[in-house]
């Protein structure tokens, strides 16, 4: 660990990188690897400050020190950076309102797709039972980004009990124009149909309506999938 830690402090930033990454698998429970760790979230050099970050989101469980130097994190000027740390706040963020709060931010204003299309993923590991996060990632069902909304209804299918608001906006994306986009709400509403019995009389009722719609199989199969596992 000590020749580990001292690479973090190499001139070469591939060296520094590497070591960080290294760290992430064998610091575990060890003070002195996280405070060398937070030191290089401030490293000029973009890929040492997301190894670090990734390695502080599997080692920094219970640090509240960890937590904030990580939320600064998703304010970086890199994009890479800053998905890191939703990632690693994913991991790392549960119960905490101040983490929810930071991630709802980086969903609504980051410019970078990638960054919000991984914010609501670790919203989706976060957010059970706040509608707050609820509606930020319904909203993103709108998206203009493909990958996004494919995240949003991911997320959504694992946070939401299926009122009609969210219910009518995964169905809405059952007409996507991305094939992704559509598999992932079928796949969202498969999953909230398990859970909530007015799932799949709203499925049918909007596979009447749309039976011409090119993309209603996306329908049918989600029916399909809630269908057989309530038989």
């Amino acid at each position: 660990l000590k020749a580990l830690m001292k690479r973090l402090d190499d001139e070469d930033s591939n060296v520094r990188s590497f070591a960080a990454t290294a760290l992430s698998q064998l610091g575990q429970g060890n003070d002195a690897v996280l405070k060398a760790l937070m030191k290089r979230l401030d490293d000029e050099d973009s890929d040492v400050r997301s190894s670090a970050t990734y390695a502080l989101g599997k080692l920094g469980q219970g640090n509240d020190a960890v937590l904030k130097a990580l939320m600064k994190r998703l304010d970086d000027e890199d994009s890479n950076v800053r998905s890191f740390a939703a990632n690693a706040l994913s991991q790392l963020g549960q119960g905490n309102n101040a983490v929810l709060k930071a991630l709802m931010k980086r969903l609504e204003e980051d410019d970078a797709s990638d960054v919000r299309s991984i914010t609501a993923y670790a919203l989706s590991q976060l957010g059970q039972g706040n509608n707050a996060v609820l509606k930020a990632l319904m909203k993103r069902l709108d998206d203009e980004d493909s990958n996004v909304r494919s995240s949003a209804a991911y997320a959504l299918s694992q946070l939401g009990q299926g009122n009609n608001a969210m219910l009518k906006a995964l169905m809405k994306r059952l007409d996507d124009e991305d094939s992704n986009v559509r598999s992932s709400a079928a796949a969202a509403l498969s999953q909230l149909g398990k859970q909530t019995a007015s799932v799949a009389p709203q499925l049918a009722a909007w596979l009447e309506q749309h039976q011409q719609f090119d993309h209603a199989g996306n329908c049918v199969d989600a029916l399909w999938h809630i269908v057989t596992k309530q038989a």
